[in-house]
């Protein structure tokens, strides 16, 4: 299809957060670190770049890469690049249960019937948003061909929670 060449290959693997759906997810939960961004895709006021170097303000410094440093103490909001979905869910899982990261919220490709969905996500949610409509990621002329879920984890994930939100209405 025309506009959805980089979704089916692998010329790229980042889809841009839709501004709008960053906004209602960060009025709820209040964001400070995007650990896998990039200077044209960051959304919170810091970030660690994927090419490893932190990104704080447009101010670029070399450092390590977001699934190798510490999110600890961060509100964190993760969209990751989908090719690399398991590494960044155990990654999140991780830094929730044993960095004293309070809440990691990631963008993710729904895809329920995957061993990372169904032996990481599962387990250890403490809420899923599926979003009813497909989204139409930055950069792209047209929506993505696949379902997106919010996931959120937090230490606290005893009550889990199901929401749909409808993608017209973020």
């Amino acid at each position: 299809m025309k506009g959805q060449d980089t979704l089916f290959s692998h010329k790229s693997d980042e889809h841009g957060t839709p501004q709008y759906l960053y906004d209602k997810l960060n009025g709820i939960y209040h964001f400070t670190l995007d650990p896998c961004c990039t200077a044209e895709n960051q959304k919170c006021a810091i970030g660690y770049g994927l090419d490893e170097t932190i990104i704080n303000h447009d101010i670029f410094h070399h450092c390590t890469d977001g699934l190798k440093n510490t999110w600890t103490g961060h509100r964190t909001f993760v969209n990751p690049p989908y090719s690399e979905t398991k590494l960044w869910v155990e990654k999140a899982i991780y830094e929730v249960m044993n960095n004293d990261c309070p809440l990691v919220v990631m963008l993710l490709p729904s895809r329920t019937g995957m061993k990372w969905f169904t032996q990481l996500v599962l387990p250890y949610y403490k809420k899923l948003i599926f979003i009813q409509g497909r989204l139409k990621f930055e950069g792209q002329e047209n929506s993505a061909p696949f379902d997106s879920i919010v996931v959120v984890f937090t230490k606290d994930n005893h009550d889990h929670d199901i929401e749909v939100w409808s993608n017209k209405a973020c």
